[in-house]
């Protein structure tokens, strides 16, 4: 497994949805031994987050449920990181909007 001290979770172009913020580098939701469906629902989602981003972001409705997506994907990899530092960082709207 590698070794971070805290995960960011986004829908950011061209991204994995998970990020070391201290090096800025991609990290596969498999590397952090996540359930293989929780993997593959977060490779889904980022699929939709670049959708909309080739979109321009201007479905409000779908930036909100992908969000609320978003989060819930962070709550979830918290359990699983216990003891580290997890946020989600909307690309949608550019900003903070969970942390554990």
């Amino acid at each position: 497994m590698i070794e971070f001290e805290s995960l960011m979770i986004d829908g950011e172009l061209s991204g994995t949805g998970i990020k070391d913020p201290s090096d800025g580098f991609w990290i596969m939701p498999s590397d952090l031994g996540l359930p293989t469906e929780l993997c593959a629902c977060i490779e889904s989602w980022v699929l939709e987050y670049n959708g909309q981003h080739f979109s321009g972001f201007l479905d409000a409705n779908a930036i909100q449920s992908l969000d609320k997506a978003g989060i819930e994907f962070s709550k979830e990899i918290s359990l699983i990181v216990t003891g580290k530092k997890v946020r989600y960082y909307s690309a949608g709207i550019l900003e903070f909007m969970w942390e554990n």
